[in-house]
Order: C-alpha cells, then sequence, then structure tokens
C-alpha cells in the first residue's frame, strides 16, 4: 500500500502574521467590541423611548407632580441625593407643604 501525502495544513505550514497584520487584527477586535456596544446602548435606549420609560426614569419630578407628601416621600427615600429637589430646606421631609 503506497502512503499517500497529507493535503492538511499544520501550524508550520503557514506563515507568521506580521507586526502590522496583528495590529490590524486587533483593531478590527476592538472597532466590532464598540460598534457591537454602541448598537447595544442604541437599542436600550430606543426601546425605552418607544415604550416611554425613559421619560420615567429622567423625568424632573416636583412636588406638583404628587397628591400626597407619603408619595413625593417615597421618592426622596429611593434618592436621598434629592435630584428632583423635593426637599429644599434639607430636613429629610419631601413636599412638605402637601397632605
Amino acid at each position: 500500500m503506497a502512503k499517500t501525502k497529507s493535503t492538511t495544513r499544520t501550524r508550520t505550514d503557514e506563515p507568521r502574521p506580521t507586526p502590522k497584520e496583528r495590529s490590524v487584527d486587533a483593531a478590527w477586535s476592538i472597532g466590532t467590541n464598540v460598534v457591537s456596544g454602541l448598537l447595544i446602548a442604541v437599542t436600550v435606549w430606543g426601546v425605552g423611548q418607544v415604550t416611554g420609560v425613559n421619560d420615567r426614569i429622567l423625568a424632573d419630578r416636583d412636588c406638583t407632580d404628587f397628591t400626597s407628601q407619603a408619595d413625593a416621600q417615597r421618592l426622596l427615600d429611593a434618592d436621598p441625593t434629592d435630584p428632583h429637589r423635593l426637599d429644599l430646606d434639607g430636613d429629610g421631609e419631601a413636599c412638605e407643604s402637601l397632605p
């Protein structure tokens, strides 16, 4: 029986990539990761826009947006940094003028 030469390539048959080829590969990999991340971010933001979630999360709330002090207090308790300025005198109680 005659032996046939294998046609499969081994690692030694392939030339090693040059530094330029390696840097292009690295840049391509980084670029595709950045683009993928941006696509995900835009998709999530877009879904939030369509469903109105972004408005509920990002909306600035005032005391006039609440029907009771307890409702305003829940928002203040959820974020004590008071980004909505519900506690103007800084005593820890939101919208004290509300019932």
